[in-house]
């Protein structure tokens, strides 16, 4: 396990019963860290595109109240192919 600068546990992979690691989970919020506006963040789509590719998979949340599922399902098919 490692740990922060501050000697807290920190997992990166978590161990099966078969032997192997499964890549934690990624949680991206959408505006300010993916987005700003539905306008994508530079470098945002190439670093999820990354995690992606590591094996994680990548889950996005938001506290935007007043937007729907859809829109934000299509906002990121828009920005890449997120969704």
């Amino acid at each position: 396990m490692a740990h922060d600068k501050i000697g807290r546990s920190v997992a990166f992979d978590a161990p099966t019963s078969v032997g192997y690691a499964v890549k934690s989970p990624v949680l991206c919020d959408l505006d300010g860290v993916v987005w700003l506006m539905h306008e994508p963040i530079a470098g945002s789509v190439e670093a999820i595109a990354r995690l992606r590719q590591a094996g994680h998979r990548v889950l996005f949340v938001t506290n935007n109240s007043s937007a729907t599922l859809a829109t934000q399902e299509a906002a990121l098919a828009k920005i890449g192919g997120l969704g």
